[in-house]
């Protein structure tokens, strides 16, 4: 006698009551967009997290160590180095987006003219963009920085070259890819001019990888902000700027470390959490 045994059945998970599961964002991502909005608060509004003054120092008070009076201690004349810190972030960013708005704006304007013209234009912009490719882009900033001079505009003007590259080539990718696609068609039957098309049906849905790209070209173009700041080419003394500060503790490494390490941190969080925030906005919906 054999007893039949039979697989129990297969029940679906049970959801939580009161509505659908939603899944918790990561806490990196939360750490980012916390980060970045104290930046923008720093940017916009710095004497709400600073009140006192960057250029204001007691020389009496100079290399302090961070305390309870001076969180992240004092510098070689006695200026607060949190207050630096916070007040410097409006003119390292504020450089770094100019740079990426200038690199967007020249390379979007690339890679559509490549991505919509073809043919003999796009292969002499396509050669362009691999001229820009083939030289690193601080080489090319040091280069362009010894003739148009030092200074905050000649900076950005000077990183924005090194992104036009990678945004020209991003773009027309997403372009030719576009405009071979059965709405496209449909609109250019339906009338529409080469102008409305490229701006109500082409650019905007070839935009979300420029985006994204555009988020990480931020994170490298506070790199570079700050690699200039710290040769020297941007922000002059005494005015705060991060680069220029990791610049002016490091003869000082060893006696006073926060002198770097403070201004050095900002910066690489800072650069972490643009480039967390571009994971973010390249996800396309489903």
């Amino acid at each position: 006698m054999t007893l039949a045994l039979e697989d129990p059945p297969v029940t679906a998970p049970q959801r939580p009551a009161g509505g659908r599961h939603r899944r918790r964002p990561p806490m990196g991502l939360v750490l980012a967009c916390g980060w970045l909005l104290a930046v923008a608060v720093a940017v916009f509004v710095p004497h709400l997290l600073a009140a006192g003054d960057p250029l204001a120092g007691v020389p009496a008070l100079k290399l302090e160590p961070p305390s309870a009076e001076h969180w992240l201690g004092t510098d070689a004349v006695g200026r607060d180095l949190y207050t630096r810190v916070v007040h410097g972030t409006g003119l390292t960013m504020r450089t770094a987006v100019l740079a990426v708005a200038m690199g967007v704006l020249f390379g979007s304007a690339l890679g559509l003219l490549a991505g919509l013209a073809g043919g003999a234009v796009d292969i002499v912009v396509m050669r362009v963009v691999d001229v820009l490719f083939a030289v690193p882009g601080i080489l090319l900033s040091l280069a362009l920085i010894t003739v148009l001079g030092v200074g905050t505009a000649a900076v950005a003007f000077a990183v924005s070259l090194g992104s036009i590259a990678g945004i020209a080539r991003v773009l027309r990718s997403e372009v030719l890819k576009v405009r071979t696609s059965p709405y496209i068609e449909a609109a250019q039957v339906s009338g529409n001019r080469p102008l409305r098309l490229t701006l109500r049906h082409v650019l905007p849905n070839a935009v979300t990888p420029l985006l994204a790209l555009a988020a990480l070209e931020l994170a490298a173009a506070i790199l570079s902000v700050s690699a200039l700041g710290f040769l020297g080419y941007g922000a002059q003394p005494p005015a705060p700027e991060w680069g220029a500060m990791v610049a002016a503790g490091r003869d000082s490494l060893r006696t006073a470390w926060w002198l770097t390490t403070f201004p050095g941190l900002a910066i690489v969080a800072t650069v972490l959490a643009a480039n967390r925030l571009s994971l973010l906005v390249g996800r396309r919906p489903r």
